[in-house]
C-alpha cells in the first residue's frame, strides 16, 4: 500500500520524543561573549518555536536564527542553543582521546 499524505502524518505524530530534548515551555537562548541574549526560542511539544514560527527540529529553528544574525554556520541545533558542548572542547580530553587513536 503506497504512502499517504495521512500516514506520513500519522507516523509523524508517533515518532518518540527525542530525550536530549528539554520539557516543553523550556526557553533556550543563544547569548553573545558578553553574555548579551542575542535570540531565543520556546520549546513546545510540537517542535520549536522561533519568532512566532513552529520548527520541527533544534536545527530548523537554530538555521532560521543564524540567518537573522548574519551567521553562515549551519551548526547542529544542540550545539547551537547550547545542549551540548563542542565535541573537543576539553583540550585534555581531546588529547587523551588522539592518545588511545595511535
Amino acid at each position: 500500500m503506497p504512502e499517504t499524505k495521512a500516514t506520513k502524518k500519522a507516523a509523524k505524530e508517533l515518532k518518540p520524543r527525542d530525550h536530549r530534548l528539554p520539557e516543553p515551555g523550556t526557553v533556550l537562548t543563544k547569548k553573545d561573549r558578553h553574555h548579551a541574549t542575542r535570540c531565543e526560542c520556546v520549546v513546545e511539544a510540537g517542535g520549536v518555536r522561533y519568532k512566532g514560527e513552529l520548527f520541527n527540529s533544534l536545527s530548523g529553528a537554530a538555521a532560521a536564527a543564524a540567518k537573522d544574525l548574519g551567521l553562515s554556520s549551519k551548526a547542529n541545533g544542540f550545539l547551537f542553543w547550547g545542549l551540548t558542548a563542542r565535541r573537543g572542547a576539553d583540550p585534555v580530553e581531546s588529547l587523551e582521546r588522539t592518545w588511545q587513536r595511535y
